[in-house]
């Protein structure tokens, strides 16, 4: 079947789109479970092989390195999906949402030899101790010590192994450090295995299309209708059968790679059928921040009893009208202080500031602490964002002339502080 002919069996004549090619994961994921067991288990022999690689792997890069410490990145999101579900486009928000600011390092642009070009041309895995050696050498350099994604490992259960392996690693010299300088070079690791997934007929599909829109906009670039670096056009995106094959290959070994890390790393399976939109706002659910994950056990147990910021905001609408409506019940006179001292004086400074969308101000005169807490509550009820704190200072009120000293009264001043929203000014040019 020819690259047309297949775009157009999705919707007839029509242009296809992922809703209407989507099928729904329910129909994906029992098939994950079909290939799990032939593959997720390393055999004794085959472990004991890995580990001498580890071993060897980590021999020469101590040679080559001249017998320095190898010190990788603290943080690493291990991002596997099949062919055409986002990797490439969910990668930089990815970044974003982490706040790793390394450029992420993709697998298949480290194998540039042109053996190696050849494998992934005809949809072939590369040999996993030239993939685990030249992903280490990379994992070595300075600019992804703080963090970086990694796309497209672990594609087979070796691989995962060596996932564990580094993991490994990392730890031991993280716990045999014992100053503090040297535990900073080696700080516990927070690995994360992320799955975009797809189905097989959205997979193809996309494959399909991103071939297809290759050489439409190559050819637009060298007749001069447009402009920008020609793409690179993956022989396995011009073949139907081809980029089922690369589907097949995906779910039968990296999916069940991928799997098999789930109960030693924290592991999100994202499903990436949909708008880039809809996708993105799965991945930001399944990107909280996970501080038991990351954190020293130490660490986290001397701060977990400080409650997040996020349950202190749960329901803080309704929180906000019970306490105004319980002060008009048992304390009307305090509410109306509250409301008078705003109509007095600062409800006049916020239309004098109404265009910038911020004031700051003191009151003339320092309220009781309830009243004051009123005053913020009547100000959030309104829209507004409100702070208000208490400032002593010291107020020279005479000299004594024996000592010299200079005697003061304390006065306490309430600052307040407010911000709200202004529509945005334009300045059209005419």
């Amino acid at each position: 079947m020819d690259i047309g002919s297949f775009t157009r069996s999705f919707t007839g004549d029509q242009s296809p789109t992922l809703t209407n090619a989507a099928m729904s994961l329910k129909d994906y994921r029992p098939s994950v479970a079909l290939h799990a067991h032939t593959s997720t288990n390393l055999s004794q022999h085959c472990k004991d092989t890995t580990i001498i690689m580890f071993q060897e792997i980590l021999d020469e890069l101590r040679a080559e390195h001249e017998n320095s410490e190898l010190t990788f990145p603290r943080e690493i999101m291990w991002l596997g999906g099949a062919p055409g579900a986002g990797k490439g486009t969910n990668t930089p928000f990815i970044c974003k949402l982490r706040g790793i600011t390394a450029t992420p390092i993709v697998m298949s642009d480290l194998f540039k030899t042109p053996e190696m070009r050849a494998l992934i041309n005809k949809g072939y895995l590369i040999d996993d101790r030239a993939a685990v050696k030249l992903l280490f050498e990379e994992l070595l350099k300075a600019e992804y010590q703080e963090g970086c994604v990694v796309d497209g490992f672990p594609r087979t259960t070796g691989q995962a192994e060596i996932v564990r392996l580094l993991n490994d690693f990392m730890i031991d010299h993280h716990y045999r450090r014992s100053t503090p300088d040297a535990c900073s070079l080696a700080r516990k690791p927070v690995f994360r295995i992320v799955c975009l997934a797809v189905n097989e007929h959205v997979s193809v599909f996309r494959q399909v299309s991103r071939g297809e829109k290759a050489i439409e906009e190559n050819a637009k670039i060298k007749k001069g209708q447009m402009s920008g670096m020609l793409r690179e056009v993956r022989p396995t995106d011009l073949d139907v059968e081809s980029c089922r094959k690369r589907y097949r290959v995906y779910e039968q070994e990296t999916l069940a790679a991928l799997n098999s890390l789930k109960s030693a790393f924290h592991y999100h399976f994202i499903d990436a059928g949909g708008a880039v939109e809809t996708v993105q706002a799965r991945i930001e659910e399944e990107m909280k921040y996970q501080s038991s994950l990351e954190l020293e056990p130490e660490t986290h147990s001397a701060i977990r009893h400080i409650p997040k910021a996020s349950s202190l905001t749960n329901h803080i609408r309704q929180h906000l009208t019970r306490r105004l409506d319980e002060a008009m019940a048992t304390a009307p006179e305090k509410l109306k202080e509250a409301v008078d001292i705003i109509d007095a004086e600062v409800s006049p400074m916020i239309r004098r500031h109404a265009a910038s969308g911020k004031l700051r101000m003191v009151l003339s005169q320092p309220p009781a602490p309830e009243v004051a807490g009123l005053i913020i509550d009547v100000l959030l009820e309104r829209g507004f964002r409100p702070l208000m704190w208490e400032f002593p200072r010291n107020v020279p009120t005479r000299i004594d002339l024996k000592t010299g000293e200079i005697i003061c009264n304390q006065v306490v001043d309430w600052n307040l502080e407010i911000e709200w929203d202004i529509p945005r000014i334009r300045n059209d040019k005419f």
